[in-house]
């Protein structure tokens, strides 16, 4: 290989440089970004794409939509598969029409209620009952499930 030829690497499948996409990550700069750095982070691998927006699976706690890019584990994408990816592209579909403002609105109060305010304020409720979660599923095609019993483990 010459100085001048550049490896492919899989990491950088998201360089489909079309004008959409150029678009897309200018639009949502801080979640492509950090959807980016977070695929690097966590070593998931590259598993589909739907349009724009790239998949990746493997040891990742939970699941996440960072602009062009959705983070899950490897268990939840082959087990759950068209509930994860269609409520996950949900949330790409709030990043896409929220742009910049998508982590304030969407992004932090999502990790908040996923992480602890759901189990210590609303144990009763089901995941899915936050808006953010709704609105995702909603956008998603999943069909409502926010008023489903919560399941005790």
């Amino acid at each position: 290989m010459s100085i001048l030829e550049i490896p492919r690497v899989n990491k950088f499948i998201f360089l489909d440089l079309n004008m959409r996409t150029v678009l897309r990550w200018i639009w949502e700069f801080p979640q492509c970004l950090l959807g980016l750095l977070l695929t690097f982070f966590y070593n998931v691998k590259f598993v589909g794409k739907k349009g724009d927006v790239r998949y990746y699976a493997g040891n990742f706690p939970g699941g996440i939509s960072l602009g062009l890019f959705i983070l899950c584990r490897d268990y939840s994408y082959e087990k759950n598969q068209n509930n994860i990816i269609n409520h996950e592209f949900g949330h790409t579909r709030q990043s896409l029409l929220l742009g910049p403002l998508y982590l304030i609105i969407i992004g932090i109060p999502s990790i908040l209620w996923a992480a602890f305010i759901n189990f210590i304020f609303f144990p009763n409720k089901t995941y899915y009952w936050f808006y953010t979660e709704r609105w995702a599923d909603h956008l998603g095609g999943v069909k409502p499930r926010w008023n489903e019993k919560k399941k005790r483990y």
